[in-house]
């Protein structure tokens, strides 16, 4: 099989298909809409701490390999004592984040049903997330209260490999779990990072719009397919 049957705009060819025995997810951006948050997020964090605005634009270029590296929103002159801000930068984000994900976040429109349509066709579904398990308590309440939990069968956090995206021990740990191989998986995610660890670990890739990069940042990675969406994957999944 080719697994190049899609345009790069998220244009299908006629009838593209991925065989595989596992579908694996990034989290954040790919099955949740939880981008704005983070920018949310570091707002409030700033306000709290009496720091200068930041824009959009600002928090966006400091996301580096899926990490947010708060010394380049810092004021110049508050940069010889970045360490300690930056401290009370991550203590006041963690503060304000239960509330703002509770009240913001939800699914990107069709997971659901994605999730539910490869579960019933026998593939195995893993989500592999930057996310470390001790800040994971509002997602897995995202995920039990819609009953999407059902469909995962594991999740593997930041905490779980010696390394993060994008490398690909993670990927091997959710593959490991599954007792899948690599080549026989698919793994889609919103980032060039979910991309480079996909290839590192030999999955098939499947980028989405819905997230962090843009389209030009993904196709520079060379994906299998770009998409819209990650409810686009619908109808293009069978098991091997």
């Amino acid at each position: 099989m080719n697994s190049k049957e899609m345009n790069r705009a998220g244009d299908l060819s006629p009838d593209p298909r991925f065989f595989v025995s596992a579908v694996m997810f990034d989290l954040d951006g790919t099955l949740i809409d939880s981008v704005n948050v983070y920018f949310k997020v570091v707002q409030a964090a700033f306000r709290k701490l009496d720091l200068p605005p930041v824009s959009r634009a600002q928090i966006y270029a400091a996301v580096d390999d899926g990490q947010f590296k708060w010394e380049r929103v810092l004021p110049a002159e508050l940069l010889a004592g970045r360490d300690d801000i930056v401290l009370r930068g991550m203590a006041a984000a963690r503060q304000v984040y239960p509330e703002i994900f509770r009240r913001d976040v939800g699914f990107f429109e069709g997971v659901p049903e994605l999730l539910a349509g490869i579960h019933a066709r026998g593939i195995k579904i893993g989500i592999v997330t930057a996310t470390p398990g001790d800040n994971m308590a509002e997602k897995e309440m995202l995920l039990a209260g819609n009953g999407v939990a059902e469909y995962i069968d594991t999740l593997v956090t930041n905490d779980d490999a010696p390394l993060p995206k994008p490398a690909p021990d993670a990927v091997f740990e959710c593959c490991r779990r599954l007792s899948v191989s690599p080549g026989q998986s698919l793994f889609v995610g919103d980032t060039s990072v979910d991309i480079r660890a996909g290839k590192a670990a030999g999955t098939l890739t499947a980028a989405v719009l819905t997230g962090f990069d843009s389209l030009e940042t993904l196709q520079n990675d060379d994906p299998d397919v770009i998409l819209n969406r990650v409810a686009d994957l619908e109808g293009m999944i069978a098991k091997i």
